[in-house]
């Protein structure tokens, strides 16, 4: 059951990252007269994070700038669903160090979900008017999921699930517990059987630390914040228990030892005990 939800997550993990492979292209108007928009080039932007969108505007026929004198530029910003978020008047700058930029603010409470948002920016005046719409994508590290960064992530997670399922397989491989006849009867003390426990303890810590590595890339790049939430819950819960484990593991190991020590020298004597410790 354990190896189905690993591939599972694994599965829905790349399926997920796909939509975010294409690069996101602006869109703006081929008209021979009005104003042409042009905009730095943002393809993503940091979840959360305050930004400061800027444009220039100038005058298609002959090039020239076109200010706030004659012009006013307002800007839309709708989100991953489609919905008008904001709307805005752009603010013009012009000084010694910034000629004839325009700038908007935008708070990063809006922008925090993960996904495509895009802003139109439309400048109008008494005579002429132009547009651009923009495409950008919001991710938790600012930066875009591409198909090279898709395969050195599933490979790192194979990597991990591959360790996992081969320690499993060697813990089948080993004995459980100590030796015994067909009635029952302690033959001989294992020392194995420690190391099958401590494989069981590495497999867990593995097994946390790919929920924990699939949670950090499901809140970075996917749209979908439910299956981050889940995953890294997941590895909370996890995470949380271990202190427990590794408590009662090192009483085992103690008791059994103890146990161990006992019974080899009821062995040592001849004594073959068929109490099952």
């Amino acid at each position: 059951m354990a190896k189905r939800l690993i591939f599972l997550m694994l599965f829905l993990l790349l399926i997920g990252g796909l939509p975010f492979l294409n690069a996101v292209k602006p869109n703006s108007q081929t008209f021979t007269e009005g104003y042409d928009i042009k905009v730095p080039s943002q393809e993503t932007l940091i979840q959360g994070k305050d930004y400061d969108f800027y444009f220039h505007v100038f005058n298609i026929s002959n090039g020239k700038p076109v200010t706030n004198v004659t012009t006013d530029c307002y800007f839309h910003l709708y989100n991953s669903s489609g919905v008008h978020i904001l709307n805005k008047t752009a603010t013009h700058k012009s000084s010694i160090n910034v000629e004839n930029e325009w700038e908007v603010e935008v708070d990063g409470s809006l922008l925090t979900k993960v996904g495509l948002y895009n802003y139109i920016i439309q400048c109008n005046s008494s005579s002429f008017g132009g547009y651009s719409e923009i495409e950008f994508e919001v991710t938790g590290t600012g930066e875009k999921l591409t198909s090279g960064k898709a395969i050195v992530y599933a490979s790192f997670l194979g990597l991990f699930l591959s360790f996992f399922i081969l320690i499993i397989y060697f813990i089948g491989k080993l004995p459980g517990s100590d030796t015994r006849d067909e009635e029952g009867n302690l033959i001989a003390i294992s020392n194995l059987k420690y190391l099958s426990s401590i494989l069981i303890f590495i497999d867990w810590m593995i097994l946390i630390s790919i929920f924990y590595l699939s949670s950090n890339i499901a809140f970075a790049y996917l749209g979908e914040v439910l299956f981050a939430k889940s995953l890294f819950m997941i590895f909370t819960i996890c995470f949380s228990l271990t202190p427990i484990i590794v408590i009662v593991w090192f009483i085992w190991i103690f008791a059994q030892i103890f146990q161990d020590k006992r019974m080899r020298r009821l062995i040592d004597k001849g004594i073959f005990p068929n109490n099952k410790f």
